[in-house]
């Protein structure tokens, strides 16, 4: 997980279905200050993670008070 220009990016180990996208997208709205959950590859700015480059990504604009809710969207991402 980490930052980039604006965008919480949290690193996957396998891609997410399309399914689960559009839940989440739905379920968890509210904690993106802008915009939507977009699925993503690795952004240029990560470029000093080689090692990291192939993991799918999940970006959007997080709204920070959400902490809570964050936990609980890697918590839908890792099927618990």
């Amino acid at each position: 997980m980490r930052y980039v220009k604006g965008h919480l990016i949290l690193r996957l180990q396998s891609r997410i279905s399309n399914e689960l996208l559009e839940r989440i997208r739905t379920d968890f709205a509210d904690i993106c200050t802008k915009g939507t959950i977009e699925q993503t590859e690795a952004q240029p700015a990560e470029a000093n993670e080689p090692t990291l480059k192939a993991m799918p990504r999940l970006k959007f604009r997080f709204r920070r008070t959400n902490q809570g809710r964050l936990r609980q969207l890697i918590d839908v991402v890792n099927g618990g």
